[in-house]
This record gives C-alpha cells, structure tokens and sequence, in this order.
C-alpha cells in the first residue's frame, strides 16, 4: 500500500511540474522598482541624477497571453497588439555585450529566462518590432531601453492594470519627461474622459490619438495642441466604439526633465450629459446653493437623480460635485 502510495505521489509531483513548466511568468500586472544606467565602454561611464534614478519608479506594464498593456511610458511607444512570445533559457556569463549590463544582470543570478516579444504581423505584412524581456530566479523582470535597464516586480498575477485613483475614482499620471503612454480601453464603458494640466513653462505639446490595433499612422487623432507654448488646462470627452482597442497620449516639451511637471486624470464613465442653459449654479446639497456655476456646453457626469435634482460631477482643473436641475441638461 505505501509503495502505491508513494508512485501516486511521484506522479502527482511531475505531473504538476510540468503543468507549471508551461505558465509564462511574465503574465500579470509588473511595476518599475529602480532603473540602472547601462554603458557600453569605460569611457562612456555615467551615473543616473538621483531625479533620473526616480523618474520611472512606480509605473506598471501589465502582460497577458496575446499583448502588453503599457502602463509605463518608457515603453508604450511601440508595443502594438496582438503579440507572441518566444522564451530561452540563458547564463548571463555566456552573454556577449560590453560595459555594465553583464555585471548588472548577475546581481539577481547568473541563470535568467529570456522572453523575445513579438508582434505578430499585420496584413500590410509590414516589418514587426521585438522586445526583450529578462525573468529572474527572484521573481523579478527587466528589459533594456536605450541607456536604462529597469527592474520590475509582479504586484499581481491578474491580467489588469492601473495607475492610482484620486478620491474621485480618476486615474492620476504625473511625469516631467517627454512621454508617450497607452491607456487600454474598458469595453464595459462608453465614454473616456481625459484631463491634463501642463508643466508651466517651456514648451508644451500633446496630442490623444485612438488605436484601433493598427500601426501608428493609422491611428485616428483626437486632439492635438500644436501651440509650443499652450499652458492652459485642456480635457477631451471621447466616446468609444468597439474598434478602439487603446487611447494613445503623448506630451512633449523643449527639456527633459521639465522644469516643472505635468499631470493626465483620466476616468471611464457611462452618463454624460451638456449644459444647455446658458449659466447653472451648482449647489452643495439639493437646497444648499454656492457660488460655483456651469456655463452652457460644459459637459457633466451624472452621478444620482432625486426628483427633479441631478447629483453632477463636473471634470475640470479642480472636480466638481454637486447638483442641478433635470431641466439645464440635456
């Protein structure tokens, strides 16, 4: 009976090896944790500014079986869904690069599971990009990008990501770097909404484009501030359809790093409506007036009815709550 026993367990052990054998790692939600500047002679030694070192360090990629979500701007530029991966396994003594990145990889172990990223190509059967990602025997990631070798860790093994809400549900990015950034769709919702409040001074450029899963001259432009010096408060509803697989964002300026910084909110909603009457007053409960007033045009979230009442969310530089009545929208 126990040999029995011990031949079921022997199976049961292989078996699930090799059923974990085949999970792909990388699958889930990755944050940057530090970043390294890479060197390929002496002469070219450099050391990251404590500003630099930072500048990254909290942004997310998240990797499920078939495309990258590309939380982080360091990255979002080129990934295009859908993907395949292509994994090896290597010894980083074996690697053949100059400078640092040897050195640096060795820190987390000299064995290291290779993932080559693949687009899978279109029907224009134009060129595919490849990206290479390094999973470690610590759990953790990295990829190479231009001079900078940035670390991850999985903060979930589900397939979803996000930047960090504000107490209004709006997801929050900050940067003072030249950005591109993909913001993935939410096919349950209709309408995304889109702020950003620019660095003041220098140069200020920004664009929303909508990826429908083509290559980048396909994508559809929403909006784009051409004024190099634009420093006002801008937002864009955009209403979705099912073609749209991605938002697009870029933010451009004359230095890098900005002088000062630039925030994105963004946030899916369902129930938009227009202010139709030329000038609303927004009161703080439904017989508490204030002084904060819509204008006709302006475009509010509505949150709850109560009779004639609508409780609003207004989306501005600063967000708004209160209510007005049924009849100023429309």
């Amino acid at each position: 009976m126990k040999s029995i026993l011990r031949i079921l367990l022997v199976v049961i052990v292989v078996f699930h090896c090799k059923g974990q054998s085949n999970v792909n790692p990388l699958i889930g939600t990755w944050e940057i944790i530090s970043r390294e500047y890479i060197y390929q002679k002496n002469e070219l030694r450099y050391s990251f500014t404590k500003e630099e070192k930072l500048a990254y360090l909290g942004q997310k990629v998240v990797f499920t079986k078939d495309s990258v979500l590309s939380f982080t701007t360091t990255i979002s530029e080129g990934l295009v869904s859908p993907i395949k991966y292509r994994k090896r396994e290597i010894y980083v003594d074996n690697l053949d690069f100059e400078g640092n990145l040897v050195s640096i990889l060795k820190k987390r172990g000299n064995k290291v599971q290779e993932f080559t990223i693949t687009e899978i190509n279109n029907k224009q059967l134009k060129p595919s990009e490849e990206y290479t990602f390094y999973y470690f025997n610590d759990g953790t990631c990295g990829f190479l990008m231009d001079f900078s070798f940035f670390f991850l860790k999985k903060i979930s093994s589900l397939n979803i990501g996000y930047w960090e809400k504000n107490e209004f549900g709006e997801s929050i990015i900050k940067g003072n770097y030249s950005e591109n950034i993909a913001i993935p769709v939410d096919k349950r919702k209709k309408i995304i909404h889109i702020s950003y409040i620019p660095n003041l001074t220098g140069e200020n450029l920004f664009s929303i484009e909508a990826d429908k899963g083509t290559y980048a001259d396909k994508w559809i432009k929403v909006l784009k501030i051409k004024d190099k010096n634009n420093h006002n408060f801008i937002q864009k509803f955009i209403y979705l359809d099912d073609s749209i697989k991605n938002i697009r964002l870029f933010v451009g300026g004359s230095e890098a790093p900005l002088k000062d910084g630039w925030i994105i909110k963004y946030r899916y909603l369902d129930n938009v409506f227009k202010v139709k009457s030329t000038k609303v007053f927004i009161n703080t409960s439904v017989n508490v007036s204030s002084s904060i007033y819509l204008i006709k045009g302006d475009e509010v979230e509505i949150l709850e009815e109560k009779g004639e009442w609508l409780k609003i969310r207004y989306y501005g530089k600063k967000t708004i709550e209160g209510w007005i009545k049924k009849r100023d929208v429309e």
